[in-house]
């Protein structure tokens, strides 16, 4: 209720309900004695589950006015009237509490259970409450004899009212169809014209003769199960009206099915209420149930339609299969679309394993079968063969009904992946084709690179001035760098690709941090800070691991620390902490006094391409990859690494990785190998396809006072080595015709 004038119009029409059903109430009671039928109470407890709990109080006192009126034209007492009402309100203000609290601000009389709880509370429990209090007010007020008889047929009087007025007038506001369907508007109009023939009963009584001697106008069964199933609860509560209008009003005139030679009015009439309570009563559960059933079988076919769509826009088949000969029972009518196989042909005995790719059919049916018996839903991929002779990827999506005895039913859906199979496959084929570019690009940098650096440390040997030596060191360094650049990039698409392998051989760690740590001390001591390494007692001396991966962390870490750290020092500090399983969890801490990292970029620095500032163009230098890669590294290593700093004061790095146990003696010592005295000259062989590898190898073995001997493949190495005894042979690995494997083999 919106605005103060409609709820004036609402207190209007409620005050206006409430007379004529008090009416109709009259005129279906015996004179002076009882009421048999109190409407009233229906009409106004609809109104307050109609409306929210502010408003209760102004309908309340409209339906007040309206009693008051009502007993007034019939010449009832003030004070009489209004204890009747307080009765009536308290039974109808009890009965829209409990009903609201039970089932909440939306009351419909087509859900069950609704239906159960107010034919309970408001239909049994609450008249309780109005009867009692009448009869007390009819007693000491109204000089009505104190008889059982005389409460038990105004707590009918109310029940009635109650159960067959609520549900008419809350139906009309929620309408559910019946089984069959919507009504059909003649079914409505017929439904408005009983409501307005039972009106037309209780204001005149003019039908009475025409109907009280009619024994077809009790044959009520046939027609409360139209009303159930066409109409709904709608179609029960107006019949209710109808019938318990029409039996009261002939039994009170002496023509009735209940009424006979043996009873009186007092006696039939209770009777009659019993027998009309609980045929509404029945009639409306009876419809709540046929609604729900309705609403559920609406849903489910609207689910159902809904699933049709979505299998016809996706392409989705559902089957189903028998258990025994993984026969398709049933099939989706996309079936055809997908291989091209009629309905018919799909449902023929093996059509499932005889087209299955012969590649992939034992397999499949191998892995179905284990799979069924330990998991209710699971997938499978495989090839199928379509009618054009093609094979067409599919992936089956199963699960698994089962029963006490085990599975009791397979079904699922197949989709045509054959598409993202494909592109799968172009996909793979576009990596491979960029990791050999990559590996390619690679190769013919870095060997230029190599030159690079060889002949600028050959012209660094050599008397030159002061600036040149600087130009000649940045020529040196930039080169340096560059190469750097491309392992680390190939270390990443290693790792990314998944193609990145560990070794698994034993090695000592306490040397590996300790040998690393050596090559990095005068890097400090050129940039004038202090740099330790602490290796705790611990640590193991014998391991299973990938000892140059492990180098290669220790290196990136300690060797960052360093680039960042201006005063102070730097420490590395190795140890073992505890672990839950056989394997050796080994921790490494890094620590300096450097830059420090502010808190917001202490991750995005893990990040490839990332640098504290955000840019590769850092003073520094550097990539950016070096901790990108570090931190793959440890999580492929079974580990992790983090950082904590505090920018200004310096950083500490934390790497922990996994190394497995391995005994001592299976260290084997390195064997020396025999080294000529420093002033013999060595005979030496280079086998390399690479003229400049060969021009700087040679130019620096030359400055040692070496003799040299260079050749282009494998097999001019082995001509050479057979016409002349070398000291050392350099071969390299890769070389057209033979390469330096095939070539010490032979």
């Amino acid at each position: 209720m919106q605005g103060g004038s409609n709820r004036a119009a609402v207190a209007v029409l409620v005050a206006g309900g409430y007379f004529v059903a008090a009416e109709l109430g009259h005129a279906l009671s015996v004179p002076t004695v009882f009421t048999t039928f109190w409407p009233p109470n229906g009409v106004l407890l609809s109104a307050l589950l109609l409306s929210g709990r502010r408003h209760w109080p102004l309908l309340l006192s409209a339906a007040a006015i309206a009693n008051l009126s009502f007993d007034y034209l019939h010449g009832r007492g003030l004070a009489l009237s209004a204890v009747y009402f307080a009765a009536n309100a308290a039974e109808v203000g009890v009965a829209a509490w409990a009903v609201r609290g039970v089932i909440g601000r939306s009351v419909r009389m087509g859900r069950l259970r609704d239906m159960v709880a107010f034919g309970l509370l408001a239909g049994f429990l609450a008249p309780m409450i109005g009867a009692t209090l009448g009869w007390l007010a009819a007693v000491h007020l109204g000089g009505a004899e104190p008889t059982a008889t005389l409460w038990r047929l105004w707590y009918a009087g109310d029940v009635l009212g109650i159960l067959v007025v609520v549900p008419a007038v809350m139906a009309w506001f929620d309408r559910p169809p019946g089984v069959i369907g919507v009504a059909r508007p003649w079914e409505w109009a017929l439904l408005t014209g009983l409501v307005m023939l039972a009106s037309a009963e209780a204001a005149a009584g003019v039908l009475t003769a025409a109907f009280g001697g009619n024994p077809f106008a009790y044959l009520s069964l046939p027609i409360l199960m139209w009303a159930v199933w066409r109409l709904g609860p709608a179609g029960v509560a107006a019949f209710a009206i109808v019938l318990s209008t029409m039996m009261l009003r002939n039994h009170l005139v002496g023509r009735g099915v209940v009424f006979g030679s043996a009873l009186n009015i007092a006696q039939a009439i209770p009777r009659l209420q019993v027998f009309i309570a609980l045929l509404v009563l029945t009639g409306l559960i009876a419809a709540a149930l046929v609604a729900e059933r309705h609403q559920v079988d609406g849903a489910l076919a609207e689910s159902e339609a809904r699933f049709r769509q979505l299998a016809e826009t996706t392409g989705v088949v559902p089957w189903e299969v028998d258990l025994e000969s993984f026969r398709f029972v049933w099939v989706g009518p996309q079936a055809t679309a997908l291989l091209g196989y009629p309905m018919a042909t799909w449902l023929a005995a093996d059509f499932w394993p005889a087209h299955i790719h012969p590649d992939e059919r034992d397999a499949t049916i191998a892995l179905c079968h284990a799979q069924m018996a330990v998991r209710d839903c699971y997938e499978l991929e495989y090839r199928m063969r379509a009618a054009d002779g093609r094979f067409v990827w599919i992936r089956d999506f199963v699960s698994v009904t089962r029963g006490p005895q085990g599975p009791t039913r397979l079904h699922g859906f197949l989709v045509d992946i054959t598409v993202e199979r494909e592109a799968a496959a172009g996909l793979r084929a576009a990596n491979d084709a960029k990791s050999q570019f990559v590996a390619n690009i690679s190769h013919e940098l870095r060997t230029p690179m190599s030159a690079i650096i060889g002949m600028t440390e050959l012209l660094l040997a050599d008397p030159v001035t002061p600036a040149q030596r600087d130009s000649l060191q940045t020529v040196r360094s930039s080169a340096v760098a560059l190469v750097t650049l491309v392992n680390d990039l190939l270390d990443l698409q290693r790792i990314e690709l998944g193609k990145l392998t560990l070794e698994q051989v034993p090695f000592d760690p306490r040397a590996c941090v300790q040998d690393v740590c050596k090559l990095l001390v005068p890097l400090a001591r050129e940039k004038g800070i202090g740099f330790g390494v602490e290796v705790a007692a611990d640590v193991p001396g014998a391991v299973l691991g990938d000892p140059n991966r492990l180098r290669q962390l220790v290196l990136n870490l300690a060797g960052n620390a360093i680039k960042f750290t201006a005063v102070g020092r730097v420490a590395v500090h190795a140890r073992v902490e505890p672990s839950e399983t056989q394997d050796l969890r080994f921790c490494i801490d890094v620590a300096d006094t450097g830059i420090g990292i502010p808190a917001d970029q202490q991750e995005r620095m893990f990040e490839a391409f990332a640098q504290v500032g955000g840019t590769i163009t850092h003073r520094q230098g550097g990539s950016g990859l070096g901790l990108t890669i570090a931190r793959q590294l440890a999580e492929l290593m079974g580990g992790r690494l983090w950082a904590d700093s505090t920018e200004g004061v310096g950083s500490v790095f934390h790497l922990t990785v996994r190394l497995g146990c391995a005994p001592a003696q299976i260290l084997v010592a390195p064997v020396p190998m025999p080294v000529p005295a420093a002033s013999a000259p060595l005979r030496v062989l280079i086998a390399d396809d690479s003229e400049v590898n060969r021009l700087v190898t040679a130019r620096h073995l030359e400055r040692h006072g070496h003799q040299v001997t260079t050749v282009c493949d494998g097999s001019e190495a082995l001509d050479a080595a057979m016409r002349q005894r070398f000291d050392v042979i350099l071969m390299d690995c890769q070389m057209p015709k033979m390469d330096g494997f095939d070539a010490t083999i032979a």
